[in-house]
This record gives C-alpha cells, sequence and structure tokens, in this order.
C-alpha cells in the first residue's frame, strides 16, 4: 500500500488594479499559512489587470519580485 501525501504550496487570487500589491490583509494571512508549513517555501501570486505580484515566502519571510506585466 503506498501512502499519498500533498503540500502546499501557497496562495494566489485577483486584485481590480492594474498594478497589485499585497494588501494588510494578504500579508497577515500568508504569514499564518507560513507558520503552519515552517521550512517549507511558498508561492504567492496577485493577479492584476494588467500586472501580476509574485512572491516567495520561507520561514516567515516574504520575498517580493518585480511585477510581470501581462502580455
Amino acid at each position: 500500500m503506498h501512502d499519498e501525501e500533498g503540500d502546499y504550496v501557497g496562495e494566489w487570487h485577483t486584485h481590480p488594479e492594474d498594478v497589485p500589491a499585497p494588501s494588510t490583509i494578504d500579508l497577515q494571512e500568508w504569514s499564518i499559512v507560513m507558520k503552519r508549513n515552517p521550512g517549507k517555501p511558498m508561492i504567492f501570486l496577485i493577479v492584476g489587470r494588467k500586472e501580476e505580484w509574485f512572491g516567495v515566502g520561507l520561514n516567515g519571510l516574504l520575498k517580493a519580485f518585480i511585477p510581470m506585466a501581462l502580455p
């Protein structure tokens, strides 16, 4: 018998703005997610109308990357 285990890799959602940025609520929720998954890298994505915001979190620290323009 083989046990399967799933991994939680992060979250994504949309913001109704051209250039999205994480809200205070986003940052609070992501902090909770990272605390529940210590030592595992997490991916966070916000899709806006013209750009996307992308970040990676690990051990409670969040690194934001330059927004990516949508085609």
